[in-house]
C-alpha cells in the first residue's frame, strides 16, 4: 500500500449501532498490515482508545478535553482578534495530544459544541482545520465520529473525502444511515461506504442495502456473543471481526492500491 492510497475514513452513525467497535476494529486491521494509523475520537463518548487497549491509566495522562477545547479556542480567535481565524496554526497539536503505541497513534478530541457550551464557531473553525491538517499526515486516519447526524450540520468532515456509515438493521439505524449519506452528499464527501453490523438473519440484508440506496455496502458484520473490547484481546470474535474489515478495506475502490479485490 502506498502512501498515497492510506485511507482517510471518517465513520459515522447513529449511537449503539457499533460505530466506535467498527472505528477501532478498522485501525487494528490497517496496524495490522504494518501501516502507521491516526486514530482521532471525535465522539463525546470518548471510547475508542478504551477499544484500543490502551489503559485507563495512558488516558488518563491525555489532556482533559476543555484543555484541547481551551487551546483550540485560543488559536481560532487569539487574544485581540475580532473574528475567528479561518485557518489556525493547528498542526502541533495532534502531535501534542495524542498517545502512541506501535503503529497506531490516538488523538481524542471529544465533542464540539455541546448544550450551554455556548458559541462553538471557533471550535468548529479549529477541529475543521485539525482535520484538514491530518489529511496531509502519512498516516491512515480513521476519525470515530460524534453519533447521530447534528455534528453534520457543522461541517467537521468536509477535510475528508472518505465516510463509512455504520448501521444495524433495526429501523432507527436504518433512518440514520440514509441520512447521514443524504448529508454527506450534500457537504461533498467524494467516497461513501456502508458497513451492516449486527446483522442476525438473510433477511436483515435487504434492510441494509434499502437505507444504503446506491452506496455500496461494503461489509456484513454478524452478531457476535465472543466479541469483546478491548478488541486487542484474544476473543474468536475480535479477530473475526478484524478480518471482515480487512477485507473491507480492500473493497474500497477509491483508495487504489489498498486492495482492490472489489
Amino acid at each position: 500500500m502506498s502512501e498515497g492510497a492510506r485511507p482517510k475514513l471518517a465513520v459515522a452513525g447513529k449511537g449503539g449501532v457499533g460505530k466506535t467497535t467498527v472505528s477501532a476494529g478498522l485501525v487494528l486491521a490497517l496496524a495490522a498490515r504494518g501501516e502507521p494509523v491516526l486514530a482521532v475520537d471525535g465522539d463525546s463518548n470518548g471510547c475508542l482508545g478504551h477499544a484500543l487497549g490502551f489503559s485507563a491509566e495512558e488516558l488518563g495522562r491525555l489532556c482533559d478535553i476543555e484543555q484541547l477545547h481551551g487551546e483550540l479556542e485560543q488559536r481560532a480567535k487569539p487574544a485581540g482578534a475580532a473574528t475567528y481565524l479561518l485557518t489556525p496554526p493547528v498542526a502541533d497539536l495532534i502531535d501534542t495530544y495524542s498517545l502512541s503505541r506501535g503503529a497506531v497513534k490516538l488523538l481524542v478530541m471529544g465533542t464540539i459544541g455541546e448544550p450551554g457550551g455556548g458559541c462553538a464557531c471557533g471550535l468548529n473553525t479549529a477541529l475543521r482545520e485539525v482535520l484538514r491538517q491530518l489529511v496531509k499526515r502519512p498516516e491512515a486516519i480513521v476519525v470515530d465520529m460524534e453519533a447521530g447526524v447534528e455534528h453534520m450540520g457543522r461541517g467537521t468532515t468536509r477535510a475528508l473525502d472518505s465516510m463509512l456509515v455504520v448501521t444495524e438493521p433495526a429501523p432507527s439505524g436504518l433512518r440514520t444511515c440514509t441520512r447521514v449519506i443524504e448529508m454527506a452528499r450534500k457537504m461533498g464527501v467524494q467516497h461513501l461506504g456502508v458497513v451492516g453490523n449486527k446483522m442476525r438473519r438473510d433477511s436483515d440484508r435487504a434492510l441494509v442495502e434499502a437505507a444504503a440506496g446506491d452506496v455500496p455496502v461494503l461489509a456484513w458484520v454478524p452478531m457476535m456473543d465472543d466479541l469483546r473490547e478491548p478488541l486487542t484481546g484474544p476473543e474468536p470474535g475480535n479477530q473475526r471481526l478484524i478480518a471482515i474489515l480487512s477485507e473491507a478495506l480492500d473493497r474500497m475502490p477509491w483508495t487504489g492500491s489498498v486492495g482492490g479485490s472489489g
